[in-house]
């Protein structure tokens, strides 16, 4: 189901055990998960583990993950920022086409200036990137030089959503982890107030990320 293209809600992967159970039907095949979770969700984070799991698949590739789901499924790439080496990305990056929304370029440490300009420069020439920082917030410094270069950064829910006003992506990665409806209208309503960009994303985290809290926040979004 497509949800309002204002903002994008999906989860961090999609090959979650627990979803074995609880989520995708038994007896599907688990080259056919992917295909299956399109059909609930309009956004999905490729993950290390995916991209770990595909290379190790014979029958696996981005073609195939692009054939087997619905035309308008997007896709946003993790990528570990000390192991984001654009020439060996690109070639892989590029077959997704128009259906890649962006670059998250995830940090362990927060990065110094020429660190930050060092990963960033040649991947925003060519694609979308927002920082994650996970639960490091940055300092002034970091913070005007990001927005100088127009790099956004994502916002875990809670905090200052600061970040989603800069960049061409805007990221909010969420736990699903005791999220009440009145905690995801709220973190909802948060990003929907930031600024217009070429997109909006909601990516929720867990283990697994809960798929009831993830049909309620478009529940919520659909409301508002």
């Amino acid at each position: 189901m497509l949800r309002d293209y204002s903002l994008l809600i999906g989860a961090t992967g999609w090959m979650h055990p627990e979803w074995q159970t609880d989520y995708y039907p038994n007896d599907l095949p688990q080259d056919w998960q992917l295909g299956y979770y399109s059909n609930d969700f309009p956004v999905v984070m490729v993950t290390r583990k995916e991209w770990l799991n595909c290379e190790q698949a014979e029958d696996c590739s981005i073609e195939n993950w692009l054939d087997d789901t619905e035309s308008s499924l997007r896709f946003v790439i993790e990528l570990d920022a000390e192991e984001a080496d654009f020439s060996k990305w690109q070639v892989k990056l590029d077959v997704f086409n128009n259906r890649l929304l962006g670059i998250v370029m995830s940090f362990n440490e927060l990065p110094t200036i020429k660190q930050l300009q060092q990963r960033c420069s040649v991947w925003q020439n060519h694609y979308s990137v927002c920082m994650d920082f996970n639960t490091l917030e940055p300092g002034d410094e970091l913070i005007n030089e990001m927005r100088h270069a127009g790099i956004g950064w994502c916002w875990h829910g809670e905090g200052q959503s600061v970040g989603l006003n800069y960049g061409d992506l805007l990221v909010a990665r969420v736990e699903t982890k005791n999220k009440t409806p009145r905690d995801l209208r709220t973190i909802v309503e948060a990003i929907l107030a930031s600024n217009s960009a070429k997109q909006r994303v909601l990516l929720f985290d867990g283990s697994p990320p809960s798929i009831e809290v993830m049909q309620n926040a478009g529940i919520i979004l659909d409301l508002l």
